[in-house]
């Protein structure tokens, strides 16, 4: 995802409020911007992307490593069955608008709109929650 104008590359990125979080994260990407208009962060580089995606892993891990895992067996056992609902390595949801849905998604622990997906992507690890909503 590039930001916008030719002569600089990044990508913008977004996840689940935490004050720890948000904290690794300034430090990990110290010169990530905020974009109000997006409502997302704007890490610079050409592998910005590919950097998050690593940093979050890492995020995610750190809580409970088997978190994951988990999730997958849980929606194994019980599983959410909807026309918007892809599995894969995650699970990604794509929803006609709604700002009801919208609210929803935004309080599931680590879920996040995928731009180029065009779609939400919540990590197994947050399966009960998604499910309770």
């Amino acid at each position: 995802m590039s930001h916008g104008s030719a002569e600089r590359s990044g990508a913008y990125v977004s996840f689940a409020y935490d004050r720890q979080a948000l904290e690794d994260f300034r430090q990990e990407f110290p010169r990530a911007r905020w974009s109000d208009d997006r409502g997302k962060w704007f890490v610079p580089g050409k592998r910005a992307e590919r950097r998050f995606a690593l940093w979050m892993d890492r995020q995610l891990s750190a809580h409970d490593p088997f978190a994951n895992e988990k999730g997958r067996d849980a929606f194994a056992f019980d599983p959410i069955f909807s026309p918007y609902l892809e599995v894969g390595n995650d699970l990604c949801l794509r929803t006609p608008y709604s700002r009801t849905i919208i609210g929803e998604l935004r309080q599931v622990p680590w879920a996040y709109w995928d731009d180029t997906a065009r779609a939400w992507r919540v990590p197994f690890r947050s399966y009960e929650e998604l499910q309770r909503r």
